[in-house]
């Protein structure tokens, strides 16, 4: 299977356990660029290896806040957002991955609030636009 045009919006381990794989299993060369920003509020941030990674595979790696939209808005590919924080502009083929089920676990931390909450039950959302 060809896979190409993917980009990744993406923090955290989640997002660096992915781009691990993805680039493993279809190649660096289907991906079109990745953007991720720095976490103040986790231990051990994976920005500097989402970084690295992106880098050592020759993909174009932006930070958030560096981010031409422009680059945004002329891509015509498949866009994943991975533990992202921030809302996408342009929503276009865009495939957002939740850790919870919703809309019940919206918003920060949803996994950690439903076990504080003693669900039996948990599971991933997706979210296309």
């Amino acid at each position: 299977m060809v896979i190409k045009n993917i980009a990744f919006y993406i923090m955290n381990s989640k997002g660096l356990f992915v781009l691990k794989r993805f680039i493993k299993k279809f190649g660096a060369n289907a991906i079109s660029y990745v953007v991720s920003e720095k976490d103040k509020a986790v231990q051990y941030d994976s920005f500097p290896a989402i970084k690295q990674l992106a880098q050592k595979n020759n993909i174009p790696f932006y930070q958030r806040t560096q981010f031409d939209v422009e680059i945004e808005n002329k891509f015509s590919g498949l866009k994943f957002a991975i533990g992202w924080r921030w809302l996408i502009k342009n929503e276009t083929s865009l495939i957002v991955f939740h850790d919870s089920l919703l809309p019940k676990y919206r918003g920060f931390a949803p996994l950690v609030n439903s076990l504080i909450n003693k669900e039996l039950r948990g599971g991933n959302s997706f979210i296309c636009g």
